[in-house]
């Protein structure tokens, strides 16, 4: 028995379901320090660089408002750790969804880890 071809505007097959998943190319300003590898107040002290210079030097980040929390673009960071000036101007933060489907039977991506056949042979039953 082979695996339905899938495409963008497929539907699943029964006993599997469709997962939402948030991507994004913001990051906090730890998830940062774990991409750059380096501690969260070098990269605090250096986005404050960012702010003093008006953005011709060190970390850039974003802020929806006035003490709220930094997040940097992916972009800007792989900028400042190849020491090259942040770019000019803001960006929107657009989130992107992708679809993931998970088998309800094994739990495993659909059709990656998951062969099918445990959700067309329903439901193991144990003695």
């Amino acid at each position: 028995m082979s695996m339905p071809a899938m495409t963008a505007a497929a539907t699943p097959p029964a006993g599997v379901v469709v997962a939402q998943q948030l991507v994004t190319p913001w990051m906090t300003v730890d998830e940062t320090a774990i991409y750059t590898r380096r501690s969260r107040s070098y990269l605090l002290a250096a986005i404050r660089t960012c702010k003093r210079t008006k953005g011709r030097e060190g970390l850039k980040a974003e802020q929806e408002r006035p003490n709220a929390a930094y997040r940097v673009h992916v972009e800007d960071a792989v900028r400042w750790m190849s020491g090259q000036p942040p770019l000019k101007g803001t960006r929107k933060a657009l989130p992107l969804t992708t679809e993931t489907w998970l088998c309800l039977q094994c739990r495993m991506s659909y059709p990656g880890e998951c062969d099918g056949k445990c959700t067309t042979a329903g439901p193991t039953t144990s003695n």
